[in-house]
This record gives C-alpha cells, sequence and structure tokens, in this order.
C-alpha cells in the first residue's frame, strides 16, 4: 500500500477516534442520566458512520481487520470492533499500527 494512501488512512482514522472519545466520555462520565444518553447515542452514530465509511473502502476494511484472515474471521472482528465497548481500544490500536507501517516505508 502506498504511503499516501496510509497517510489518508491515518488522518482519516485519528478525525473519528477524536471525536469518538468525547461522545465516550459524556457516556461513561457524564454527571446526569441525559448527558450518558446523549454520549451513548452520539458515540453509536459514531460508529455507524465509521462502519459505513469502512465498508465502502476494502483496503481500509482489510486494514483494520486482517489482510490475511478469511472472510469470515474478519467479519468476527469487524464486530468487535465497532462494538461500543471495545471501539476505542481498537480504533488506537489501528492507529498506532498504521504510524509503523508508514515509518517503515
Amino acid at each position: 500500500m502506498e504511503k499516501d494512501k496510509l497517510i489518508e488512512y491515518l488522518n482519516f482514522l485519528n478525525k473519528i477516534y477524536d471525536e469518538y472519545v468525547d461522545y465516550y466520555r459524556d457516556y461513561n462520565y457524564g454527571s446526569n442520566k441525559k448527558i450518558r444518553d446523549r454520549g451513548l447515542a452520539n458515540a453509536q452514530n459514531k460508529i455507524r458512520s465509521f462502519s459505513y465509511l469502512v465498508e465502502q473502502d476494502f483496503e481500509l476494511y482489510k486494514l483494520l481487520t486482517s489482510e490475511t484472515a478469511t472472510d469470515y474471521h474478519r467479519s468476527i472482528i469487524w464486530d468487535e470492533f465497532t462494538s461500543i465497548q471495545y471501539f476505542s481500544r481498537d480504533l488506537n490500536d489501528a492507529i498506532l499500527k498504521i504510524n509503523q507501517r508508514i515509518k517503515s516505508i
């Protein structure tokens, strides 16, 4: 994969991560139920829009799941990746992985 494409993916993922973290923080640590509920709804919407965009770009989908796995294994990885409890962790791991790949090119 070309370095320019990886940088484009990295910028996209960083933007999503920055937005998601604020929503997730509200969901987990909001001072009242209304803030927590709104944080949850916003976090879920961010994950859905992210999923839609990634599923339109098979190269990014493969990069985030596994480049060597079967379609079945990718779908299992993707289901976990897009769950609210693992999304920030897995997205952060993907950002670090892409950063390392860019440095090695």
